[in-house]
């Protein structure tokens, strides 16, 4: 139903009335509704969109949940805003529950730095501790290296999306 929902947004899209610092694009609506039509039911998504709106910076709202959502499929680190951990953490720092850190700063560190400064290491890694077989790279979450293209296959390119794919082992 949802994805539905969405399709018929795409070609039907609601006029704007105001500034919508929340909306996605129509082109990361499709990216992630392409990743859930080619993506197998058990693989795995590593993806840079954390926060609302798109941007990640460091105590911003870490409930952006929609890569998961429309694309279908878990991912190793998508938004952290409502987890366990940082809900018991409400008021740390005078920060509100979404705004707190992600609880394992390492594995944010991997699972980011493989858009930002990607290493042959660092998505092996993914792929073999994490089952990462799919990259979802938003360039309004965060800098996307160009030399990405050159370790994992593009898939598809919607805009500010990348899609990429990696090799199995």
């Amino acid at each position: 139903v949802v994805g539905g929902t969405v399709r018929s947004v795409l070609t039907e899209p609601v006029p704007a009335t105001g500034p919508q610092p929340y909306a996605l694009t129509a082109d990361e609506m499709r990216a992630a509704l392409w990743l859930d039509d080619n993506a197998a039911d058990d693989d795995v998504v590593a993806t840079n969109v954390h926060c609302r709106p798109v941007r990640t910076t460091p105590h911003c709202d870490a409930r952006a949940f929609w890569v998961t959502g429309l694309g279908g499929h878990r991912t190793v680190v998508e938004s952290w805003g409502y987890t366990d951990a940082v809900v018991a953490a409400h008021g740390v720092e005078n920060l509100g529950y979404a705004r707190q850190n992600f609880p394992d700063q390492a594995l944010l560190a991997l699972n980011d730095g493989v858009f930002s400064t990607p290493t042959r290491a660092d998505l092996d890694r993914l792929r073999t501790e994490h089952g990462v077989r799919w990259l979802f790279a938003d360039s309004r979450a965060g800098a996307v290296s160009a030399e990405l293209a050159g370790l994992a296959q593009v898939r598809l390119v919607a805009g500010p999306v990348t899609v990429y794919e990696l090799n199995r082992p």
